[in-house]
């Protein structure tokens, strides 16, 4: 069994990881498996699994996901091919725009699969979308998502440190669409970049609508109707 690594997706070899359902850190133990495609070993001379269905129960909500595993060959290691359900797309606050939580969703049902350029690539859409929905006419007339960003620092809508996020967000997305001309981007990277996401998606959206679901409610609490 590998090191455990609390970082990554639960795993047969690692039953470690946020849980595809609740999104917590967890443990998970196995409840079977199932082979989904075989092929011959010579030296056991039989059919051995190459490709399987694990079932993994999260010992947080008591909930059960499933990894795709494969190897190359009847020798080699089972490495994860994806998950069900797909991490990340999980309920999102209601207080996050249906388009942008649709792009960030689909992102993450790439990245459920390995598909990391791709995933950044629609990490951008959203961060796109932010901008438009966050950002003050200045800053939707400006001709380049880099230079909309800016105009957000300096309108105050972002904060320097969340511009540099947004920055960031927008030159990997960039490479998950451009490969040809900025190289390769990895799975870290992109895991990385979808964790920064959901921080953006925190900062400028739930926080604020539940400060102010609290002070709705406390305003009732020390105006009772009469």
């Amino acid at each position: 069994m590998s090191t455990p690594d609390p970082d990554t997706l639960p795993t047969s070899a690692d039953p470690t990881g946020p849980c595809p359902r609740c999104g917590r850190v967890s443990s998970f133990s196995q409840a079977g498996s199932l082979p989904t495609r075989t092929a011959f070993h010579a030296v056991l001379g039989d059919h051995v699994p190459i490709e399987r269905a694990v079932m993994l129960v999260c010992q947080g909500c008591r909930e059960g996901s499933l990894v795709i595993e494969a190897r190359d060959g009847v020798d080699a290691q089972f490495v994860p091919l994806l998950w069900w359900p797909t991490p990340g797309t999980r309920a999102l606050d209601p207080a996050i725009p249906a388009a942008i939580g649709a792009a960030v969703s689909e992102g993450a049902r790439c990245l459920s699969v390995l598909a990391p350029h791709a995933g950044v690539a629609m990490l951008r859409t959203a961060l796109a979308l932010i901008v438009k929905d966050k950002g003050s006419e200045a800053a939707s007339n400006k001709n380049t998502l880099h230079a909309a960003i800016k105009q957000m620092v300096d309108d105050g809508a972002l904060w320097e440190s969340f511009g540099d996020w947004a920055t960031h967000i927008r030159q990997l997305g960039n490479a998950g669409a451009h490969q040809e001309a900025f190289g390769p981007v990895s799975m870290d990277e992109a895991n990385d970049l979808f964790a920064l996401v959901q921080q953006l998606l925190e900062f400028l959206y739930v926080q604020p609508e539940r400060v102010a679901r609290a002070r709705a409610q406390r305003t009732a609490v020390a105006s009772p109707p009469e």
